[in-house]
């Protein structure tokens, strides 16, 4: 029987055929020596074996694309199934080459494992181990440096009454629009922070009572908008939403306009509006449990006509207040249909060469082993949400009456804008909370899993874990934040 240290010789091969061959029975071998071969090659000073290896095993364990938030140690118990086998082996291998290798571990071969990100984490824990914590450094993920951005809802009204809205009734806590003193409080202190991108949300932002006022302020002051909008809004509005005033259109589209011809008009003339004015538009549609290929076929035949190859999708979730129509991911009779019916919307999308782009994550236990790994191979999933970033402020958000919220979707109100000097202190204030809700463990399985400790699985929404921690086990009932 050939070794697997003889077939990674193949890897490097100039014969594409013998390279295949070698390829293919790393692939298909068992969690163990696979795993620590394929880590030495990966070492290999030749880029072309490297990058091979680094591909076969982003094949074998294909969560290893996805960036982690925060790896925590993984309890024994774990390392006893399939896929904590093969983690362990991993870690195992990678602690042995870095203890074997230390004097040739080069910054070129360090930074390829870059392209695993879910590796990262392991290969960095054994480089400090080793005493080699600047080569650690090296392979640090590269978040990308975003802008720094607010999100700002000034008013929670909305025409519509979508049953799955993360924000269902949440206007009834607040005053119907941002004042203009209050508009002018928020672009004040923004404008102190430096603030460059502005996400409009809400409700409906373009029926905010000044909304023309807002975008006229968000230009002077040299920021970014990002819009997100049923598109249901009236000409006037249609006249203010420009490229040098709007920057990016998130369009939501709701399943219901399909059996409303007056209001889909209206969506498809702001949309080809926008367009034309060279605004990027993105689509954005949220499946449901009813949703089926009846339901979704319609906007992505639309996307197609438009020629838009990218789509922005979800699946309902829980929200804070528990008064939506989500899935309910405890219930064990949901996972084969949540797999039937995610498969369908992926395949129809695929044939029509749409790029699905995941905008919440889902619990990555909902899919059965092959069909997670055709989704990872496809990069249709995310994993974790943005919230953690840039110290617990990514995602902060404005309500009209100037309170806080640390994510859109989670209504926990927090102090008023001006009480945060900085983002830096909203971020401690969120800290605690945010920490709690990405470790919280949506049900019991969760703790006998790799993807939560690893990082690789944030199950859904931290509205959802919001809920559920406030939410007597056994009751569902709407609360106040």
């Amino acid at each position: 029987m050939i070794s697997l240290r003889t077939v990674l010789s193949f890897l490097g091969e100039k014969n594409p055929k013998i390279r295949r061959i070698g390829m293919q029975y790393i692939a298909d071998a068992a969690p163990g020596e696979a795993e620590e071969a394929l880590v030495f090659a990966a070492g290999n000073p030749s880029s072309a074996v490297s990058r091979r290896a680094l591909e076969i095993l982003k094949f074998r364990q294909p969560w290893l694309r996805l960036q982690p938030f925060d790896p925590r140690p993984v309890p024994k118990s774990v390392c006893k199934n399939g896929w904590g086998k093969s983690w362990l082996a991993l870690s195992h291998g990678i602690q042995k080459w870095v203890s074997c290798r230390q004097t040739h571990l080069t910054s070129g071969i360090l930074r390829r494992w870059r392209t695993l990100p879910g590796a990262v984490p392991d290969l960095m824990d054994a480089l400090n181990q080793q005493g080699q914590p600047e080569k650690a450094r090296l392979i640090q993920a590269k978040l990308p440096l975003n802008e720094k951005q607010v999100l700002l809802c000034p008013t929670y009204s909305c025409p519509l009454d979508c049953s799955y809205c993360y924000a269902k009734n949440w206007e009834e806590g607040f005053p119907r629009d941002l004042s203009l003193p209050g508009l002018d409080l928020f672009f004040k202190w923004a404008s102190r922070q430096k603030v460059k991108r502005l996400i409009l949300g809400g409700g409906e932002p373009t029926a905010y009572g000044n909304f023309s006022a807002l975008l006229q302020k968000a230009r002077s002051h040299d920021m970014n908008v990002q819009l997100t909008s049923n598109l249901l809004y009236p000409p006037k509005v249609r006249q203010l939403i420009t490229s040098d005033l709007v920057k990016e259109l998130i369009a939501h589209y709701h399943q219901g306009l399909k059996t409303r011809p007056g209001l889909i008009k209206i969506f498809k003339k702001n949309l080809a509006c926008a367009r034309e004015k060279g605004i990027p538009v993105f689509l954005r549609y949220t499946l449901t449990p009813k949703s089926n290929r009846q339901e979704w076929e319609p906007i992505l035949k639309m996307a197609k006509k438009e020629c838009m190859a990218d789509l922005h999708y979800a699946f309902s979730f829980t929200n804070s207040w528990g008064n939506n129509e989500s899935f309910h991911y405890q219930n064990s009779d949901i996972r084969r249909t949540f797999e039937e019916q995610w498969t369908a919307f992926a395949d129809d999308a695929d044939s029509m060469g749409m790029k699905l782009h995941l905008c919440k994550p889902v619990p990555l236990c909902m899919l059965s082993e092959p069909r997670l790994k055709t989704m990872l191979l496809k990069g249709f999933i995310r994993n974790s949400c943005t919230a953690s970033l840039r110290h617990f402020s990514q995602n902060l958000t404005v309500n009209p009456d100037l309170s806080t919220f640390p994510c859109n979707a989670i209504y926990e109100k927090g102090p008023e804008l001006d009480h945060f000097k900085d983002f830096r202190q909203a971020g401690d204030y969120y800290e605690p909370l945010l920490k709690k809700l990405l470790f919280h463990p949506l049900w019991n399985q969760c703790e006998d899993c790799l993807f939560h400790y690893r990082g690789f699985c944030q199950g859904v929404c931290l509205a959802e874990h919001y809920f559920s921690m406030k939410t007597p086990k056994g009751k569902s009932h709407v609360f106040p934040g």
